[in-house]
């Protein structure tokens, strides 16, 4: 099993304070974390995770570009939309859905707990 202390979790968001928010949440819980994101680029860091904000993503995302850019990690889709639920991760292999605003308890045990799934790579 991967150690959840040495695991790189992504954030792809638009939202300032969100990124700062969730950037403080998991480093602070021993993560890295990585917010930087160019289309078109190959990813600057291997992530173990993905965590995008469906409300405010910093550029036009699709599934097929995200499990191209990410193969085999898993999502963790968020979303304070009243239109938007778990099948906003339909195209995802590995996708999960949780409905801001999120506690940041859950949201720090869903992303540890799929870490925890996840065989060594």
């Amino acid at each position: 099993m991967k150690s959840v202390a040495t695991a790189t979790i992504v954030i792809l968001s638009a939202d300032a304070g969100l990124l700062t928010s969730l950037t403080s949440l998991f480093e602070g819980r021993g993560h890295r974390v990585s917010t930087t994101l160019e289309v078109g680029a190959p990813p600057a860091v291997e992530a173990e995770c993905v965590i995008v904000d469906l409300d405010r993503p910093p550029t036009p995302l699709s599934c097929d570009w995200l499990e191209a850019q990410y193969p085999g990690v898993p999502y963790v889709i968020l979303s304070g939309s009243p239109w938007s639920g778990p099948h906003a991760t339909a195209g995802l292999t590995c996708g999960y859905f949780l409905h801001k605003p999120v506690a940041a308890l859950e949201l720090t045990a869903m992303v540890e707990g799929l870490l925890h799934d996840q065989p060594v790579g």
